[in-house]
């Protein structure tokens, strides 16, 4: 994905920036110069340094195409995140 694909951004961002707890990430495969965000396929250092352990406190939503939801996933069960507790994916 490039950035101009990424659906929603300003709808995510206003709420974002309403609610404190809130917190985006994007990862792009071919990102623009700059960029602030991941690049390439989420990994687990990624989650490690972006997302807090599973918990009581947080949640995941994941969106993108069907390969990147079953690959996240697969990578966050991986780490002890439980669907519907800790995740939900649109896919």
């Amino acid at each position: 994905a490039n950035e101009s694909e990424l659906l929603l951004r300003q709808v995510l961002e206003s709420h974002a920036a309403k609610q404190p707890k809130l917190s985006l990430f994007y990862s792009l495969m071919s990102p623009p110069p700059e960029w602030p965000g991941g690049v390439g396929f989420v990994t687990e250092e990624m989650i490690k340094e972006r997302f807090p352990p599973p918990g009581e406190d947080m949640f995941i939503v994941v969106c993108g195409p069907p390969p990147f939801c079953t690959a996240m996933k697969r990578l966050l069960r991986s780490m002890d995140y439980r669907e519907g507790r800790h995740f939900y994916s649109y896919l």
